[in-house]
């Protein structure tokens, strides 16, 4: 915790988190999971979760979209399947992490780690290089 009263997050800190969220698509494809859906990038697909998880995620989509006042680029569920648009998403996921690096309140940046975690691993599999500025950057 930061002197100010609220936390600070290094990009060590957010490891552990990304690699829980890097080694789910594996577990979502299991030949047995009945329904699930794909988010793609072209024809790429960056991530392959259950409906339950797809459907959560992109209600949080949603909300984040509203909070930094920019588009996703992660287009609607379409028959299971959407697609991400790079320009937008590469814009979205700079900006989010900027908001998560200006949010002082600890309970707000705990609420968002987690859909944080997700969006950095869909850059990373897409090949997209964030705007990551270290903890405490202003």
């Amino acid at each position: 915790m930061h002197g100010d009263g609220f936390w600070l997050i290094s990009v060590e800190d957010w490891l552990p988190v990304m690699s829980v969220a890097r080694y789910a698509a594996p577990y979502d494809q299991r030949e047995e999971a009945a329904v699930s859906q794909y988010f793609d990038m072209g024809d790429q697909t960056l991530w392959n979760p259950s409906n339950g998880a797809s459907r959560l995620f992109m209600s949080q989509v949603h909300v984040y979209q509203a909070e930094v006042g920019l588009p996703s680029g992660i287009g609607p569920m379409k028959a299971d399947e959407c697609q991400i648009d790079p320009v937008p998403f590469k814009a979205f996921v700079d900006a989010l992490l900027a908001w998560h690096r200006r949010t002082s309140h600890a309970v707000m940046a705990a609420l968002a780690e987690g859909f944080v975690a997700a969006v950095l691993v869909l850059a990373e599999r897409a090949g997209i290089e964030v705007n990551w500025q270290p903890a405490g950057y202003r």
